[in-house]
C-alpha cells in the first residue's frame, strides 16, 4: 500500500520552478526531498513528443479597464447588457477611478451607477472605477 505522502511545487524564479517530495504527511510539513526542477516557457523535445510547461495567469487588465469593479461595477456591466440587448448599447465603459463619470452622458446605466457608488461611498465602500466613454478626457 502507498503511505502517506505530499508534493509541492514552488516558483523558483519568472522560468523555473521546483517539485518537492513530503514522505509520510499530508499538508508539506517537515522534512522534504528535491525531486527536480523544471523550465517553464521552454519546449522541450523527448524524442517521440514535446512538452512545454508554462505559467497559467488571468490576463491582466489594461491600465484603463477597472481592475475591481465591485458591486456597483457588475451591476453597471449587467445594465449595459440588458440595453445592448434592446438596441442601445452603453456609449462609457468602466475605467479605474473611484466612482465618478467622466462624461457628461453615459445614459441610464451611468446615473445609477453613480447613485450605487455615492451610496456605497457613505457607507464607507467607495468604488474604484469611473465610467467614461473612450474619447472622454474630462468633463467641465
Amino acid at each position: 500500500l502507498p503511505a502517506p505522502a505530499s508534493i509541492k511545487v514552488e516558483q523558483i524564479n519568472d522560468t523555473a520552478y521546483a517539485s518537492y517530495h513530503y514522505e509520510g504527511v499530508q499538508d508539506c510539513g517537515g522534512p522534504r526531498t528535491h525531486l527536480a526542477d523544471f523550465a517553464v516557457n521552454l519546449c522541450e523535445n523527448w524524442g517521440d513528443f514535446s512538452q512545454m510547461r508554462v505559467w497559467i495567469t488571468d490576463p491582466s487588465p489594461t491600465p484603463e479597464a477597472c481592475a475591481a469593479p465591485g458591486d456597483c461595477g457588475r451591476a453597471y456591466q449587467a445594465c449595459c447588457l440588458g440595453s445592448e440587448a434592446t438596441g442601445s448599447p452603453c456609449t462609457c465603459h468602466l475605467r479605474n477611478g473611484t466612482g465618478t463619470a467622466g462624461s457628461s452622458d453615459c445614459g441610464t446605466c451611468g446615473k445609477a451607477f453613480l447613485t450605487c457608488c455615492s451610496v456605497y461611498q457613505l457607507r464607507g465602500f467607495p468604488c474604484a472605477c469611473d465610467v467614461k466613454d473612450d474619447e472622454a478626457a474630462f468633463v467641465i
